[in-house]
């Protein structure tokens, strides 16, 4: 009997430590208009720059967009780069407009990241895991 208790406490244990949790990371501080937070806004924008709209749909409690976030996005150069060619929407996965992307654009891995055109037309995606070196030659081959 006790054998059987202690298995199910194991199973207990494993089953709360699969819960989506919400994995604290430092701010990034960006600067003004370095990035948007709604579609209307990035619409807006991209037609008056004549750019597409560079969409980084994460969520809070994915490890890969975490570590994106900490060893690619949170250099200042990077975002400049993928700046000066558009405009950037970030969008959270677990929200209405997250959701819209995924369903809408079939992104079906986190992070996720979007090109569309003002009109919403896909240019290119990227789903998943990626580093610094490969995430800019992505970002330069487009």
């Amino acid at each position: 009997m006790n054998k059987i208790n202690l298995v199910i406490a194991v199973l207990l244990l494993f089953a709360a430590s699969c819960k989506k949790e919400t994995i604290e990371t430092a701010p990034i501080e960006y600067a003004p208009l370095e990035v948007v937070e709604s579609l209307s806004e990035a619409k807006s924008l991209a037609e008056q720059e004549k750019k597409s709209i560079f969409v980084f749909v994460s969520a809070k409690w994915c490890s890969s967009c975490v570590t994106f976030k900490e060893n690619v996005w949170s250099d200042a150069a990077v975002r400049a780069k993928v700046r000066e060619r558009y405009i950037i929407l970030l969008s959270d996965h677990d929200e209405a407009e997250g959701e819209k992307f995924r369903k809408d654009y079939n992104l079906n891995g986190r992070p996720s990241f979007l090109v569309i055109q003002s009109d919403m037309t896909e240019v290119a995606k990227r789903l998943g895991s990626i580093d610094k070196t490969a995430f800019i030659n992505w970002i330069e081959s487009l």
